[in-house]
C-alpha cells in the first residue's frame, strides 16, 4: 500500500492479484472516491506490477494527472511518456464512497475543527502582530519620555540661568542717584515691581520700552517723569511714546507726567491694565471722551495732585459719573 497528500487530495493505493485498489479523499470535503482496475483499463503492453508502479509514479509527482468530478463520479485522467517513448492517455473514474451517518458526522467535525483551527491560527497572529504594535508604540513612548525628560532638564538649567538674569533699563552711563532717591539700572528678569525715571536719563525710549515685555512677573510699573528726557518729545500724544510698552502688568503709576498723558490715550495699548494711579500729572478735560471711545479693562483710577476744578484738567463730575456707570474705583485727592 501506498499513500500520497497534497494540498488537496490524499490517494492511497495497493495491488492485489487481478486488481488495483486506488483511494481519493478531498482534504476539503472529505468525500471519498475509490474504485478497483484490472490491467486492461490502462491501455497498454503491461503487466498489473508495471501499471502499479507507473500509477504510484504519476501520483507521486502528479505531472500529468487531472481530477474532475462529475456528479458523484470523480475522474482522474493520465497523460504520460512511458521511456521517452510512448505517450501514454487512460482515466480512472472513481465513484463517491457511501458514509454511514456516524462516519458523516465525524466528517462534519473534523470539517469543523479545522475551521476552528484556522480561524484560531488567524487570531493567533493577530494577536502577536497587536502584541508588536504594542510593544513598539510602548518604546516609542519611553523614548518619547525620556527625550522630554532629557530636554526638559536643559529647560530647568536655562530657566535657573534665566531666573538670575538682569535687564539693563536705563541707556547710558548714569549717576549713582538723583538727590536722595537711589537709581537702579539693572533689574531681575522676576521682577515684580519697577520704576523707571526719565527726569535724568532716557529711560523712556523706546529701545527700553520694549524691554518691558520680558518682565514676566511684572505686576506694578512706575514711570517718573515719563515725558521728559535727553530727546525733546513735548509734542508726542501718550499714545506715541508709550506705543512699545507692552507686558503682564496690571498696575501702573505716572509720578510727575507732563500734559502728553492727560488725553489718557495710551490705556488702548495695555489690555492687561487693571489700576491707574496719576500723581501731580495733568489730567485733560477730554479723557474721559477718550476713555468711551477705547476698549480697555480698568477696575480702579486714582489721580492725586491735580486741580480737578480747574481748566484744561478733568472734570470730576464727569468722571464720577463714567466711573460709576462702568463699576470703575475712582479716587480724587
Amino acid at each position: 500500500m501506498n499513500t500520497f497528500k497534497n494540498t488537496q487530495y490524499t490517494i492511497t493505493t495497493s495491488l492485489n492479484e487481478r486488481t488495483i485498489y486506488v483511494k481519493i479523499a478531498n482534504n476539503i470535503s472529505y468525500m471519498c472516491y475509490e474504485g478497483n482496475f484490472g490491467v486492461e483499463t490502462f491501455n497498454g503492453p503491461f503487466k498489473l506490477d508495471e501499471v502499479y508502479a507507473l500509477l504510484n509514479k504519476c501520483f507521486e509527482t502528479m505531472d500529468g494527472v487531472d481530477f474532475e468530478l462529475n456528479c458523484k463520479i470523480l475522474l482522474v485522467k493520465f497523460k504520460v511518456v512511458v521511456l521517452g517513448v510512448f505517450n501514454l492517455a487512460f482515466e480512472l473514474r472513481l465513484k463517491e464512497l457511501v458514509i454511514a451517518e456516524d462516519g458523516r458526522l465525524s466528517i462534519e467535525l473534523e470539517q469543523h475543527r479545522q475551521i476552528v483551527d484556522e480561524l484560531r491560527g488567524k487570531m493567533d497572529n493577530i494577536i502577536a502582530g497587536l502584541r508588536e504594535e504594542l510593544a513598539a508604540e510602548k518604546k516609542a513612548r519611553l523614548d518619547l519620555e525620556q527625550t522630554c525628560n532629557n530636554n526638559m532638564e536643559s529647560v530647568y538649567k536655562w530657566l535657573d540661568v534665566l531666573g538670575n538674569a538682569e535687564i539693563e533699563m536705563a541707556m547710558g552711563s548714569i549717576e549713582v542717584s538723583l538727590g536722595a532717591r537711589p537709581i537702579q539700572k539693572y533689574f531681575p528678569i522676576n521682577t515684580k515691581t519697577m520704576m523707571l525715571d526719565g527726569s535724568r536719563y532716557d529711560s523712556m525710549s523706546t529701545a527700553i520700552l520694549r524691554k518691558i515685555k520680558h518682565f514676566y512677573n511684572l505686576e506694578t510699573l512706575m514711570l517718573r517723569e515719563c515725558g521728559c528726557g535727553k530727546n525733546d518729545i513735548g509734542e508726542r500724544t501718550s499714545l506715541d511714546i508709550l506705543s512699545n510698552l507692552h507686558g503682564s502688568f496690571t498696575k501702573l503709576i505716572l509720578v510727575g507726567s507732563n500734559q502728553n498723558f492727560g488725553d489718557m490715550l495710551f490705556i488702548k495699548n495695555l489690555p492687561n491694565l487693571k489700576e491707574l494711579t496719576m500723581i501731580q500729572c495733568i489730567v485733560y478735560a477730554t479723557s474721559v471722551s477718550t476713555l468711551r471711545t477705547i476698549k480697555h479693562n480698568l477696575k480702579k483710577i486714582t489721580i492725586q495732585g491735580t486741580n480737578v476744578n480747574e481748566t484744561p484738567t478733568i472734570n470730576k463730575t464727569e468722571m464720577e459719573a463714567y466711573c460709576k456707570e462702568n463699576g470703575i474705583e475712582l479716587v480724587i485727592q
